[in-house]
């Protein structure tokens, strides 16, 4: 759904977002060195064993940001990029992309697997019988998912690792799929705000399509990420910056910086709506107050010590 009204900086705050820009591109090479450092910690083993790094590379500036770390951190032959376009959505312009900076990086095994049989089934399965209709952001998730399950199968057959490309804007905001694009074994850009993503990319030299392009899932045809927030990724960067990291109140943003109090609003509502995502899964805690039972607690034990 595109929104009617899509919130953006004014000319009194570019000043305050300079500031918060130029935190991201003054450490990019203090970011790059500990991101590295931790993708190796996750993917080489104590006896030099190297796990591949496994990337879906949608020719975005995240996912291209994540395999550049993941090349300079393994090597260009430890990194897999997968392309998983659905045709009808995902742009040739996107596939084009992705392979361009494979090149870029040296990343020779590069796999396209167009995802449109594999969604459209389960779609129809779905939809079996007129009492079940997806909408468009059903339909989307279905593709993250599968995106993902393709991932770790990939990932599965070279005993590998799935790096997640998620930037902590989206992670806030909950702009990812649970147990899609939110799945993967390590993410090393999750505390990065997507306007530092951007930085970095610039200082990676990255290609400048893959720069300028507006932002997008490519879940339905002409999605922008902005305009389904609301809001651009400046605004919302800097309002989630002041309020959770600096400390400022909504009374300090309006006053202060500027916003209004509908620009607020959609922010921090976008943050609180998510948090089911961001929650470990709650489980249920057994009490059967097995110690009120002394044979019964003996009869476990002898349970136990026999398998």
């Amino acid at each position: 759904m595109i929104n009617s009204r899509m919130y953006d900086l004014s000319d009194k705050q570019i000043p305050f977002f300079e500031k918060f820009r130029k935190i991201g591109s003054k450490n990019c090479k203090k970011i790059i060195k500990q991101t590295t450092e931790f993708i190796r910690k996750q993917h080489v083993s104590e006896d030099g064993t190297i796990r591949p790094a496994v990337i879906g590379l949608s020719g975005g500036v995240d996912s291209s940001v994540v395999a550049w770390l993941a090349v300079h951190a393994l090597g260009a032959e430890n990194v897999i990029g997968v392309m998983m376009p659905y045709g009808g959505m995902s742009s040739r312009a996107s596939v084009e992309d992705a392979v361009e900076l494979a090149k870029q990086l040296g990343i020779k095994r590069l796999y396209l697997r167009p995802i449109n049989k594999a969604v459209n089934a389960i779609i129809e399965t779905v939809e079996a019988g007129a009492e079940i209709k997806l909408d468009a952001l059903g339909k989307g998730n279905i593709m993250a998912r599968v995106r993902m399950t393709i991932l770790y199968a990939i990932s599965g057959k070279y005993f590998g690792r799935v790096l997640d490309t998620c930037n902590l804007t989206e992670v806030m905001v909950g702009f990812f799929t649970k147990w899609g694009d939110g799945a993967s074994d390590h993410n090393p850009v999750r505390y990065l705000y997507k306007t530092w993503i951007w930085e970095l990319a610039r200082y990676m030299k990255l290609p400048q399509n893959i720069i300028d392009k507006a932002p997008s899932a490519e879940l339905e045809p002409d999605q922008t990420d902005e305009h389904d927030m609301g809001i651009t990724y400046r605004a919302l960067d800097l309002i989630l910056y002041l309020y959770f990291e600096k400390g400022m109140s909504k009374l300090w943003l309006t006053r202060d910086y500027f916003f209004s109090e509908e620009a607020i609003d959609v922010a921090l509502g976008k943050v609180n709506a998510s948090e089911h995502k961001r929650a470990p899964t709650p489980v249920c805690e057994i009490d059967l107050n097995l110690n009120d039972d002394p044979d019964e607690v003996k009869r476990i034990n002898d349970i136990i010590s026999e398998m």
